[in-house]
C-alpha cells in the first residue's frame, strides 16, 4: 500500500490528501521526487533509520521549489490541487497572495494557516506536524513578527523553545528550507500581480453583469479594510482601492469585465415610447393595488 494511506504519513504531513505533498494525478506522469513517497515508510525506516526525517525535508524542498511548471493546475500559494474553477483552493491563500503582492515578502503580515500549509513539518524536531508560527529570534528579545523571522513548528517545540535564542544546526537547515518555500510562494504571488483580484471580483454575484467603477472601488475598499484587515497599513482605503481597480481593469480579465461606465448613453425616449412606458407603469400600480385589496 502506498504511503498516502499510512497513518505515519498523515501524522507527519498533517493531511490525508495526497495533493498536500504534490500529488500527480494518474496519467500525467510521476516526478522523481514523488517516487520517494510511493515507498512504504516501514521499508524506508528499516533502510535509512534516523536519516528519514532529513529525507522528508529534502523532498519537501524539491516539491515546493520545483513545481512552477505545474502552477496552472495548482493553487498559486500553497501548490495544492485546485478543487474548483477558482484560482485558489480557499480564501486564506488568496488573502496571503494579495498581501505578498502589495507588501512583498519582508513586509507582508504573517498568516499562520499559510505557514503551516507551506511547511507542514515542525522545523525544530523535524517530525511532528506544524501547528504554530514560531519566532526564531523571540519577540520577547526584540524579534520581529515578519516572514523572515518565523518558522512553522509543532505546539510542543514552540512552547519548549519559549524565548530561548539560538537553534540547532539541524533545525537551522530545516528552517532555511521553510524560508525558501515561503519566498518561492511570495515570488509567484508577486509575479501574478493585480490579476490576483480576479477571484474576489468574479465570485461576487453582484458583478455578474458588470458594474460601474465606483461600485468596484467601493467593494475593493471594503475588501481591503474589513476582509484583509489592512486598515492600519493603508492610510486611505478608498484611494488604495481606486488604484487597485485601475490596475486590475488593465489586466487580461479586467479588460473583459463589463464596465458600465464605458457603455454609450441610452438615447432619449420618443413621445410615443414615453407614453407607452407611462401606461405600463400605471397598469403595474393598478395590479399591485388590486393584489393588496
Amino acid at each position: 500500500m502506498g504511503c498516502y494511506t499510512q497513518p505515519r504519513c498523515r501524522r507527519v504531513w498533517g493531511s490525508d490528501s495526497p495533493s498536500r505533498i504534490g500529488y500527480t494525478p494518474p496519467g500525467r506522469g510521476v516526478s522523481p521526487q514523488l517516487l520517494v513517497f510511493r515507498i512504504n515508510h516501514s521499508v524506508v525506516d528499516s533502510l535509512f533509520g534516523r536519516a528519514l526525517p532529513k529525507m522528508r525535508w529534502l523532498v519537501a524542498a524539491g516539491l515546493n521549489l520545483h513545481q512552477d511548471d505545474r502552477v496552472a493546475e495548482k493553487c498559486l500559494v500553497c501548490m495544492r490541487k485546485l478543487t474548483s474553477d477558482q484560482f485558489h483552493t480557499d480564501g486564506s491563500c488568496l488573502d496571503q497572495a494579495i498581501c505578498w503582492m502589495h507588501f512583498g515578502y519582508t513586509e507582508s503580515p504573517v498568516w499562520v494557516s499559510i505557514s503551516t500549509l507551506l511547511a507542514p513539518v515542525c522545523y525544530l524536531c523535524g517530525d511532528n506536524p506544524s501547528e504554530h508560527v514560531e519566532h526564531v529570534h523571540p519577540r520577547a528579545k526584540g524579534g520581529e513578527d515578519i516572514w523572515r523571522n518565523i518558522g512553522a513548528a509543532c505546539a510542543h517545540c514552540n512552547l519548549s523553545k519559549s524565548d530561548k535564542i539560538g537553534i540547532s544546526e539541524a533545525a537551522n537547515e530545516r528552517w532555511q528550507i521553510q524560508q525558501a518555500a515561503f519566498r518561492s510562494s511570495a515570488e509567484r504571488s508577486q509575479a501574478k500581480g493585480f490579476a490576483l483580484y480576479d477571484d474576489c471580483i468574479f465570485r461576487e454575484e453582484e458583478f455578474k453583469y458588470g458594474a460601474y467603477k465606483e461600485e468596484l472601488v467601493e467593494f475593493l475598499a471594503d475588501f481591503v479594510n474589513y476582509h484583509l484587515g489592512l486598515e492600519e497599513r493603508v492610510d486611505d482605503c478608498e484611494s488604495f482601492a481606486t488604484l487597485i481597480a485601475t490596475e486590475w481593469l488593465q489586466t487580461e480579465n479586467g479588460q473583459k469585465f463589463d464596465l458600465l461606465d464605458d457603455l454609450p448613453p441610452l438615447p432619449p425616449l420618443t413621445p410615443a415610447e414615453q407614453a407607452e412606458a407611462n401606461a405600463q407603469l400605471i397598469e403595474s400600480f393598478k395590479k399591485m393595488k388590486a393584489g393588496l385589496e
